[in-house]
């Protein structure tokens, strides 16, 4: 079987890449062509590169190709997407992307004789703010978008559903990038309160979720959602207090933080854990892995510990001012 990864250079899309090329998968990726893209697709063997605009319909028909299956991850994110955009403060462009992308890459799909499968990753932003109700979040619950990014993945949400496509939506729980940077800090570190609910996935079983679902023909038409399952139910500052004590940051003063919950939660994940057996790992792990990437970046971070709190601090301060 051939698939296509649409945005397949980015958190999730290099751990999915990595699990179907280790499973023997022939893949090939489809993401734009650009200096960091370049960079991160020398690392990567066994795989296809095609370099291209999902906005373009030309160049979808062409990635298309002897194609099987698509998993589609290209997206514009919340504040810290690769792309340099924040998606509340240049939503046209976000949409051109996010839904414009979708539908271009549907109407295509329906075009051509195959593929005609597609795995959508959804989000457990759709659900909106729910800390008011009793978790976990389940696939029947109401979907309440309240952000540009949610709501552009409910509209992907509807738009596939209403194709003719086989298709199977994951909503993913909260996955937290290895390309941690100050940036990132200051643009999402103080976004959710400290007593809000919140569900880690490790992107690794993310990728084994995914890859597991393409094994198995009778996952058509379904929704799941996509979390750790019950070990990584986490309130919010008990595992981002984890994270920054372990790297050497520590915890920033409590005050920093919102007091206005997020979109994210506990997740039932009972059904896509049975269907799938993805659930390997834990916060512990996603700690092991950013330490290896951060290598010996870590022992300067914990050298230079004063001088980062201050900066993220001052930063912070300078934004809000805004």
């Amino acid at each position: 079987m051939k698939v296509l990864i649409t945005g397949g250079l980015g958190n999730i899309g290099q751990q999915v890449t990595a699990e179907l090329v280790k499973d023997g998968f022939d893949i090939r990726v489809f993401d734009l062509k650009n200096k960091k893209n370049l960079k991160t697709a020398k690392k990567m063997k066994n795989v296809e590169f095609f370099w291209g605009d999902i906005t373009k319909e030309e160049d979808i028909k062409n990635a298309l190709k002897d194609i099987d299956l698509v998993v589609h991850l290209a997206f514009i994110i919340p504040k810290i997407s690769s792309t340099g955009i924040d998606i509340e403060k240049a939503p046209k462009i976000a949409e051109k992307i996010n839904v414009q992308g979708t539908k271009n890459l549907i109407e295509t799909m329906k075009s051509l004789d195959k593929p005609n499968k597609i795995i959508f990753t959804s989000t457990v932003h759709v659900y909106g703010i729910t800390q008011h109700l009793k978790p976990p979040l389940k696939i029947t619950d109401e979907v309440h978008p309240n952000e540009i990014y949610s709501y552009h993945k409910v509209l992907c949400e509807e738009m596939i559903k209403k194709s003719n496509l086989k298709y199977l939506i994951l909503r993913l729980g909260a996955s937290i990038t290895f390309d941690l940077k100050i940036e990132n800090f200051i643009n999402g570190l103080f976004d959710v309160p400290l007593n809000n609910r919140i569900e880690f996935v490790h992107s690794k079983d993310i990728a084994l979720s995914i890859v597991n679902a393409i094994k198995r023909d009778d996952l058509w038409g379904k929704i799941l959602n996509i979390g750790g399952g019950k070990k990584c139910q986490y309130y919010y500052k008990d595992m981002v207090s984890k994270i920054l004590n372990e790297i050497g940051i520590g915890m920033p003063p409590e005050e920093l933080f919102t007091k206005n919950y997020f979109a994210v939660d506990w997740l039932d994940t009972e059904e896509s854990e049975k269907l799938l057996n993805y659930q390997k790992k834990g916060l512990d792990d996603y700690i092991k892995d950013l330490k290896k990437e951060l290598g010996v970046r870590i022992l300067f971070i914990r050298l230079f510990k004063p001088f980062i709190r201050s900066y993220i601090n001052y930063s912070l301060q300078k934004s809000l001012q805004k």
